[in-house]
């Protein structure tokens, strides 16, 4: 009777064997087919950003406004960094300098006892020249500081050139820092 036990014992020791790598047949083979599925994602989801952003430069190509922006009413937390497009484009019918300035705000567009957010702008201040129809895409670059007061920013863009019939040209960029 002792050696059935025995046989009995390996018999199970082998089942148990067959059963884990079994599992773990299954495991790697599951884990391999969610890795193989979800890896095609981030792929996908940048490949639909860039669409988007090139479907919103053909939608601003079209526009007769000679600034645009893709939005103008952003959030964003104190320390955090964003940068837009500024689309600028020459509708008129000459060759002209296009400078885009953004000039310090009043007190009412902006939280009391806040100093002057324009600061946390960056963009191209040289401007470009641009023949009639033609346009660039700017950067604008947007660095809310840490300490910043939490609050409402109206930032006033304007649009300077030698055309009179363009220029000047507003648009106002609203800022909600929380």
């Amino acid at each position: 009777m002792r050696k059935m036990h025995k046989k009995g014992a390996v018999e199970m020791s082998m089942q148990t064997i067959i059963v884990v790598v079994i599992g773990v047949t299954l495991l790697t083979l599951g884990l391999r087919f969610v890795y193989t599925t979800f890896s095609g994602i981030g792929e996908q989801q940048k490949g639909i950003s860039d669409m988007t952003d090139k479907q919103l430069k053909e939608l601003f190509g079209q526009s007769e406004d000679p600034l645009s922006l893709p939005k103008d009413n952003i959030e964003m937390s104190q320390g955090e960094k964003q940068v837009l497009d500024l689309y600028v484009k020459n509708p008129g019918s000459g060759t002209s300098l296009f400078k885009v300035t953004i000039p310090a705000l009043n007190a009412e567009d902006m939280p009391t006892g806040a100093s002057d957010p324009t600061k946390w702008l960056v963009w191209t201040k040289s401007g470009r020249t641009l023949t009639s129809g033609k346009g660039f895409v700017d950067k604008l670059q947007i660095n809310v500081p840490k300490n910043a007061i939490t609050g409402s920013y109206r930032f006033g863009l304007n649009l300077e050139c030698g055309d009179t019939e363009i220029c000047p040209f507003s648009t106002i960029l609203s800022l909600e820092v929380k």
